[in-house]
Parts: structure tokens; sequence; C-alpha cells
């Protein structure tokens, strides 16, 4: 749960920003009392709002990844951690859908 600020996008070919790109993007993980949900902010305007399933949800403690469905989406969670196992860092995929 929280809200978690776009930092940068690293593909093969370029590495893209909030500078680069001219916009802020705003990932949050909330619970309106009736279900848990994510929703996307740019600029601080919401442009769209997923429902997280509750019968989906694949935990991979070795990888230290977690996939969640979002109605017919998927995002994959990825956590670093530091020289002392402290949780550093968390990267999400892009929406996805599973084949």
């Amino acid at each position: 749960m929280g809200k978690w600020e776009w930092i940068k996008t690293v593909t093969p070919s370029r590495t893209i920003s909030p500078q680069t790109e001219g916009y802020n993007l705003t990932f949050q993980h909330e619970n309106d009392g009736r279900s848990d949900y994510i929703a996307y902010y740019k600029n601080d305007s919401l442009y769209r709002r997923l429902v997280q399933s509750r019968t989906f949800y694949q935990e991979n403690r070795a990888q230290l990844t977690i996939l969640e469905q979002y109605e017919s989406q998927h995002l994959k969670y990825y956590l670093s951690r530091g020289s002392n196992y402290a949780s550093r860092e968390m990267q999400t995929s892009e929406l996805m859908t599973l084949y």
C-alpha cells in the first residue's frame, strides 16, 4: 500500500524520465473499504484505476517478486535489498496480459 513516484524507465535502447518526457507519473496502491486497487496519475490527474483480483496472487521469495492481477491486467513487483537485507527499492513492470 502506498504512493510511488515514477523515477525512470530503462529499456535496452534508452532511459526515459519525467524530465525527458515533460510529465510526472504517480502509482497509488490503496484500499477504499471495499477492495484493493491501483490508480495511475499523470501530473496529478487520475487516468486509470484498476481493482485487484482476490483470487490471483503469485509470490517467489527466492527471486523477491510478486505477481498480482488487476482486472484483466497483471503487475510484477521486484524488490531489491541492500547489504543489510533491508528493502532498498521496489520496481514494477508495465501492466501486462498473461499468456
